[in-house]
């Protein structure tokens, strides 16, 4: 998808099905996602992103065996492990959370801290220089509930960027983004993709994956119908399809040849 270099496999998704009591979310996925790509997952709301994304962190139990990660059932994994593995940006954030940003950020760095010992002053640094690079810095000495919600959002994503971790798990990581912001976020995505992060994030708007060109997995009633390179894949008629209507006029659509391929189910 992304460049002609061949990729190792990062998130091996295999007949991943799930259900909220009788009520199934997911049926039968079959998804790899690999090393050092940017990944958008992308669909209505309802069509089991967010539950797809919660099952990759682990926020909620996968069956054994449908995620491996790194060559290893996600199931068997530690919380420990994870950690070290995956970074986590939900979609709603508490507001009433009243530490310091700088703070925050730092507790990013837990998981390369040793239990019961302080934060040394690399950690203190790598928080720094996150919020330095999202341009966010000015807010480090306020407290997170005096912020918008779209400065929480930046906050969040910087210190998931600081926890260092190898994949980085966003869930509609836009939706609260001011949209001046947004341009910022997609830089900043490419910058983490060079510095060989694997980035997956969900997001309803299909502007995003165009503008950063990423491998795009389209759900719909839990069920992967498309997926493909975002410029190749997202044409007005796959649009139109994915959002049942006769015309997308939020997005120009820079390329005029396309080539659709739907999973056959």
């Amino acid at each position: 998808m992304q460049g002609d270099k061949p990729y190792m496999i990062k998130f091996d998704i295999r007949d991943l099905s799930f259900s909220y009591g009788e009520i199934p979310v997911l049926k039968n996925l079959n998804i790899n996602i690999n090393d050092n790509t940017i990944n958008v997952i992308l669909g209505l709301n309802g069509s089991g992103k967010t539950t797809l994304i919660k099952l990759m962190t682990g926020v909620l139990s996968a069956p054994k065996n449908a995620i491996i990660i790194d060559q290893a059932d996600a199931t068997q994994l530690s919380s420990s492990e994870l950690s070290k593995k995956i970074s986590y940006v939900p979609q709603s954030i508490s507001d009433d959370n009243d530490f310091l940003v700088r703070d925050y950020l730092t507790f990013g760095r837990m998981n390369k801290i040793k239990f019961y010992s302080a934060p040394k002053e690399e950690d203190f640094k790598k928080a720094i220089d996150v919020a330095n690079e999202l341009q966010i810095q000015h807010l480090l000495g306020r407290k997170m509930n005096e912020l918008s919600g779209g400065q929480r959002q930046l906050v969040v994503i910087a210190r998931a960027v600081v926890q260092d971790a190898d994949v980085i798990l966003m869930d509609e990581p836009t939706s609260s983004i001011d949209y001046q912001y947004i341009d910022r976020f997609i830089r900043y995505l490419n910058v983490l993709k060079e510095r060989g992060k694997t980035i997956v994030f969900s997001c309803h708007n299909p502007s995003i994956p165009l503008l950063l060109n990423a491998n795009v997995f389209v759900l719909a009633d839990g069920q992967l119908k498309y997926s493909g390179d975002a410029r190749t894949l997202l044409n007005q008629e796959t649009l139109c399809r994915i959002y049942d209507c006769e015309f997308v006029s939020t997005l120009e659509l820079p390329y005029n040849e396309y080539s659709i391929k739907p999973i056959d189910l």
